[in-house]
């Protein structure tokens, strides 16, 4: 394939409206996904920004290829452009640019925005103004038309109200409604690592590189891989992570570093000098905030659990 070298210049305009949709992204999506860790004080800022950079990469390499795919040729066929390689270049650029424009004016009047939807919804309009309104997939394209990803934006918000609520209620009915919530949070977490490990399995899966042709398996094997998967990870989150928080928050071991995660079930046996008197853990104010709060907010015929 011959190099337009002619066209070098739409080739670097937009890259640079890419780095812009991609710096709007850390201001929207990504920060909405890091908005409930930061403000619980889960992890600081600082950290924050480290793990987004992290999993955010993570994410686009395993299960990027099947989105890419729908914004390349499931909105505008290429066969639309009939080989006409500086139009498709010239009309990608215009829809980043417009995307990252609107998206950028958004944020800055605080308006809400999706940075996905804005980049679709662009491709769609230059299709039209290059192609024709026949030439834009408006249907349903196999899961890759305007019709399945706008369907999308209907069930996702009754979809994860459904996954938030049940989550809410397990946690409650697991931790807050023990007598002492503490080792119970500590000690079910690798439950919840299991449940993540299975979703993010099964989402590499069947969106994951076509080439690799993991959605082509048969189900008994996405299933297998999909569980195993996630009690492996369940199972070094027991090892490690369950250990480590152990002698953390519940014994109060003061003198534990991060890299004493790896020492896992050595830690059980570990001897931590007394804590001083000055030194106050913030889990003391939180456990007393959520006993209070328990107790006003319990209902009179509420059994506890023990």
């Amino acid at each position: 394939m011959p190099v337009l070298h002619e066209y070098t210049y739409i080739f670097a305009i937009g890259t640079f409206f890419a780095l812009l949709e991609a710096y709007n992204n850390g201001a929207n999506d990504v920060a909405n996904a890091w908005a409930t860790s930061v403000s619980s004080r889960s992890v600081t800022y600082r950290q924050a920004m480290i793990l987004c950079l992290i999993f955010e990469m993570t994410g686009a390499l395993a299960v990027g290829a099947r989105t890419a795919s729908t914004i390349k040729n499931g909105i505008i066929p290429l066969s639309a452009f009939q080989g006409n390689a500086p139009v498709q270049l010239l009309a990608f650029t215009c829809a980043a640019a417009g995307a990252s424009i609107w998206v950028m004016w958004c944020t800055r009047h605080n308006a809400h925005v999706s940075s996905t939807y804005s980049l679709v919804s662009s491709i769609a309009g230059v299709g039209v103004a290059t192609v024709g309104v026949k030439g834009v997939q408006w249907g349903w394209n196999n899961g890759s038309g305007l019709g399945a990803i706008f369907a999308g934006l209907v069930m996702a918000p009754f979809i994860s109200a459904v996954f938030g609520a049940t989550i809410f209620m397990l946690v409650k009915t697991t931790v807050h409604m023990r007598v002492n919530p503490v080792p119970w949070a500590v000690y079910t977490s690798p439950f919840f690592f299991l449940i993540a490990g299975t979703v993010c399995t099964l989402s590499i899966v069947y969106k994951g590189s076509p080439k690799l042709g993991l959605n082509k398996k048969p189900a008994y094997w996405i299933a297998g891989v999909s569980v195993g998967s996630g009690m492996a990870l369940a199972l070094l989150a027991a090892l490690f992570f369950v250990p480590y928080v152990n002698q953390r928050v519940i014994r109060k071991d003061y003198t534990l570093k991060w890299y004493h995660i790896f020492l896992g079930p050595l830690l059980s046996r570990a001897r931590h000098p007394p804590m001083p008197s000055s030194l106050k853990f913030p889990t003391t104010l939180s456990l007393t905030m959520m006993t209070t709060f328990r107790s006003r907010q319990r209902a009179p015929l509420l059994p506890r659990s023990r």
